[in-house]
């Protein structure tokens, strides 16, 4: 009898131990999981960028950014070209605060942004596209915006 119970008890220990390992097996992989997923979100929004870079290089917007630097007049054409790539930029700012807000940069990172947006929040198509249309955007990304946007008057 003593051997049966002997024998259960160490089958019983296995057993806990193997659910054991199989949980730490799963943590691991999750871990894993999370880590690519975040770089692949990274990956993507690195992605965004380059486009929106991209974009900004229309030798049409080029004239545009020009014109609006020397004060000069835009065309409505120059106009429209110019709130698409404001508002794309918006909305890569916009997924990059969501992302940060899941922690996928670090503070540092998403500090060195917030740097940027500000300066671009004193041009004068920023400031006219966040006007007209802030209320198409997240609560959370506008409070921020509007936050560094207030303090900046």
């Amino acid at each position: 009898m003593k051997k049966n119970t002997y024998i259960s008890n160490s089958i019983q220990l296995l057993a806990n131990i193997g659910i054991i390992a199989g949980i730490a097996f799963l943590v691991v992989e999750l871990n894993q999981n999370s880590d690519l997923v975040a770089a692949q979100t990274r990956n993507e929004i690195a992605q965004s960028v380059i486009q929106n870079i991209q974009m900004g290089m229309d030798p049409r917007l080029v004239e545009a950014f020009l014109k609006t630097e020397s004060n000069e007049p835009l065309t409505a054409e120059e106009n429209f070209l110019m709130d698409q790539l404001v508002n794309a930029t918006f909305r890569l700012w916009e997924n990059t605060w969501y992302q940060s807000q899941e922690g996928l940069f670090d503070t540092d990172e998403i500090e060195a942004d917030v740097v940027v947006w500000q300066e671009s929040m004193r041009e004068e198509a920023f400031a006219n596209h966040w006007a007209s249309r802030r209320m198409t955007y997240s609560r959370e990304f506008r409070e921020a915006i509007d936050g560094f946007v207030d303090s900046s008057n």
